[in-house]
C-alpha cells in the first residue's frame, strides 16, 4: 500500500507526504512438514510501514499579526505598546503573534515489525509476541524562543526538532478454559521500549525546553538535566569547604542544599570538566534518570462460576524515574513556602530537619532543580474490578446485578498525587504536570434483558 497525505498545516512546498506499507505472514502450522500435535496454530508475521504525523497548530508556517491594544488577561495581554510619558497603550499598534517557519514538514515514523503467534492445547494456551525497530524522523515540537525578538510572551516556534531510532518488544500470554461450571481466561502482557537520539534539528547540540530535561545525541528523549543533590550541609562540612566556595553565587550555610561539583570554567570561560569550588546551575547539572518505563505490564482476568462473574484488570510500570513537581513547587522558591507543605517535608530549622532550610528566593541554591525531586515512578494499579450475579432466566427476563470499582488500589513509592501521568510534551514526559489525578470510584448497577 502506498498512500499520499496532504495537510494544510504545512506550507505548499512541504504539504504532501508519501507513506508506504507492506506486510506478510507465514502460517507454518499449515505446512505439510509441520507435525506438532499440541500446537494448533503457528504463524510468523513481518511488516514494514511508514506513517506521518501533523499534530501541530494551524498556520505555524505563517506569521500571525496581533494588533490588539489590550488582551483578555495577564497571560494574553495583547500588544500594549506604550509610547511617551503617559504610558497609554497605542491603539492600532501591531506585533508578530508568532514567527513563521515555512520549513516544517511531516513527522515520519518508519518501522519494521516481526511477530509470532502460537496457539496450543486446543486453543487453551496462546502466545503473541512482537519485536519492532525503526526510526522517528523530524519529530515536531514547540521550542521556546526569546521574547526580545518581538513576539508575544511566552514565545514559541514549531520546528522539526529531533530524529531518533526506536525499538522495543511486546509479549502476551493467555490461558482459557471455557467448559464446566468454572470458566475463565487469564491474559498477562509485558512490553519494553526505548529510543536513542541520532540528530537534532538546525544543528543544535542540545534541546532543553524547561531546564529540567535535555535532549542530546546518543541519549534517550526526555532524560533529566539536574544538579546532583547530596543532602544538606552540616557545620563540620561548612568548616571544611575551601575559601571562596559558593552555591549559586552565595557561600553556603548550615542547612543549605549540598550538590556535587562536576564542572568548572577556565580563564576563557570554557568548561573544563573539573570541579571549580563553585556550584552553578549552568555548569554542574548532570544527565540522569529515565522517564521511559523499563517495563510496562498488565493482567486481565475474566472468570465465571455458575451465576457469578468476575473481571479484574491490573496495570503497572517499573524502572521509571519522575520529577515530583508538587514537592519542588511547594517546598522551594517564591511559589512555595506558603501555608501548605507536603507531610514529608522536614526543613532544617533551629538545628533540626533533613531538608534544605526555606529560602524565599527562586535563585537561591536551596531552590534549584535537582535530583532531590527525582523519585521512583513505578506503580501497580488495580484499574478495574467488577463482580456480577446473573439470576436465572424467568418470565420477565435476565437480571444481572454488579458491583464495580475503578482505581481502587495503587501501590507506589511516588509521593506525588498520581504516578500515572503524561508529561507536557515529548521532552518532559517524566515531569509531573500536576494534573488532576485519576478518580477512584465505586458503582452498583443492574442489567435487565427482556
Amino acid at each position: 500500500i502506498i498512500r499520499a497525505d496532504g495537510s494544510s498545516k504545512f506550507s505548499p512546498e512541504n504539504r504532501w507526504g508519501t507513506f508506504p506499507s507492506v506486510s506478510g505472514g507465514w502460517d507454518i502450522s499449515k505446512e505439510s512438514f509441520f507435525d506438532v500435535d499440541f500446537i494448533r496454530h503457528l504463524k510468523l508475521r513481518v511488516g514494514y510501514g511508514k506513517v506521518g504525523n501533523a499534530s501541530i497548530g494551524d498556520y505555524q508556517y505563517s506569521t500571525i499579526i496581533d494588533r490588539r491594544a489590550r488582551g483578555s488577561n495577564y497571560w494574553d495581554a495583547g500588544v500594549n505598546y506604550n509610547l511617551g510619558p503617559t504610558s497609554v497603550s497605542v491603539i492600532g499598534a501591531t506585533r508578530s503573534e508568532q514567527l513563521n517557519n515555512r520549513n516544517i514538514s511531516w513527522e515520519k515514523l518508519s518501522e519494521t515489525n516481526i511477530g509470532l503467534d502460537i496457539e496450543a492445547f486446543n486453543g487453551k494456551l496462546a502466545f503473541n509476541g512482537d519485536y519492532y525497530f525503526g526510526t522517528m524522523n523530524d519529530l515536531l515540537a514547540e521550542m521556546p524562543i526569546p521574547s526580545t525578538i518581538g513576539t508575544r510572551w511566552p514565545a514559541f516556534a514549531v520546528i522539526n526538532a529531533v530524529s531518533m531510532t526506536r525499538q522495543g518488544w511486546e509479549a502476551a500470554v493467555s490461558y482459557r478454559k471455557f467448559s464446566g461450571d468454572l470458566r475463565y481466561s487469564i491474559t498477562a502482557n509485558l512490553s519494553h521500549s526505548g529510543n536513542e537520539i541520532t540528530e537534532l534539528g538546525y544543528g543544535l547540540s542540545d534541546i532543553s525546553t524547561d531546564g529540567r530535561t535535555i535532549a542530546t545525541i546518543g541519549n534517550q528523549l526526555g532524560r533529566f538535566y539536574l544538579l546532583e543533590y547530596l543532602g544538606i550541609y552540616t557545620q563540620e562540612e561548612i568548616d571544611a569547604l575551601p575559601a571562596g566556595f559558593e552555591v549559586a553565587g552565595d557561600p553556603p550555610e548550615v542547612g543549605d542544599a549540598k550538590y556535587r561539583d562536576t564542572n568548572g570554567r577556565d580563564a576563557e570561560g570554557k568548561l573544563t570538566g573539573e570541579p571549580d569550588n563553585n556550584i552553578s546551575l549552568d555548569d554542574d547539572r548532570i544527565i540522569t534518570g529515565n522517564p521511559i518505563p523499563m517495563l510496562e505490564f498488565g493482567l486481565n482476568l475474566n472468570l465465571d462460576y455458575k451465576i457469578f462473574d468476575l473481571t479484574v484488570f491490573v496495570h503497572g510500570v517499573s524502572g521509571r524515574d519522575v520529577y515530583n513537581t508538587y514537592n519542588a513547587e511547594m517546598t522551594s522558591g517564591e511559589w512555595g513556602h506558603f501555608s501548605n507543605y507536603p507531610a514529608y517535608f522536614d526543613p532544617y530549622i533551629d538545628g533540626a530537619g533533613v531538608d534544605p532550610r526555606p529560602i524565599w528566593d527562586n535563585g537561591h541554591g536551596n531552590n534549584l532543580p535537582s535530583t532531590r525531586f527525582l523519585e521512583n515512578g513505578a506503580y501497580v494499579r488495580l484499574k478495574n474490578i467488577q463482580l456480577g450475579v446473573t439470576l436465572p432466566e424467568n418470565r420477565i427476563g435476565n437480571f444481572r446485578f454488579f458491583l464495580s470499582g475503578q482505581n481502587l488500589l495503587t501501590l507506589t513509592k511516588y509521593k506525588g498525587l498520581d504516578p500515572e501521568f503524561i508529561g507536557g510534551d515529548v521532552f518532559t514526559t517524566g515531569i509531573d504536570p500536576r494534573g488532576y489525578p485519576v478518580v477512584r470510584s465505586l458503582s452498583i448497577g443492574l442489567d435487565l434483558t427482556f
